[in-house]
This record gives C-alpha cells, structure tokens and sequence, in this order.
C-alpha cells in the first residue's frame, strides 16, 4: 500500500470484515511500535556499508467508531487515551 496509504503514524485504514471474529474491530491505526521494534539499520548482504534503515511501525486493531473519533479528534487525543494497545476483545476506548 506504499503508494496508496503510507503507513505514518496517525494514519487509519479501514477494512469492510472483522479482524478476529469474536472482536467487532474492522480498521487499523498505525502508530510507532513497541520498544525495541524501533527503526533500525540492517543489511542483507556481507557489506555492513551498504545496510539499509527499516522503520517498523506499530499496527494496531481499532473499531470503526474509533477510526472516526480519530480523524474527528486526532491521533494524540485517541492515543493518549487508556486502553490496550494489543486486546481485540477489548471494549471501546471513546
């Protein structure tokens, strides 16, 4: 989705099916991911000057209604709020 949704933090994506049965979660919010999943220089061959920089970024499972708060509202907002980052199950954070 490079070209159509960059993945940046603050960024939403909404999806028409649930991720987990049981969880009415259908988007994805992506934010900076955990420690130590952090940007980070690797390389893929035998030359250590030719290492490229990753960015791994966090992907979170979020409810639609929350995906809508956010755009309404803000990422700061929605992320400073208490919930769990990684429950599917967990009940509306708004």
């Amino acid at each position: 989705m490079r070209e159509v949704s960059p993945f940046t933090a603050g960024r939403t994506i909404g999806h028409k099916a649930r991720f987990v049965d049981d969880s009415g979660m259908s988007s994805l919010l992506v934010a900076s991911s955990i420690e130590p999943w952090n940007s980070t220089a690797f390389s893929l061959g035998s030359d250590e000057a030719e290492a490229d920089m990753v960015e791994i970024v966090g992907v979170y499972p979020i409810y639609a209604l929350e995906r809508v708060f956010i755009k309404k509202r803000g990422f700061e907002e929605f992320w400073s709020l208490d919930w769990d980052r990684f429950d599917p199950l967990r009940p509306l954070a708004i």
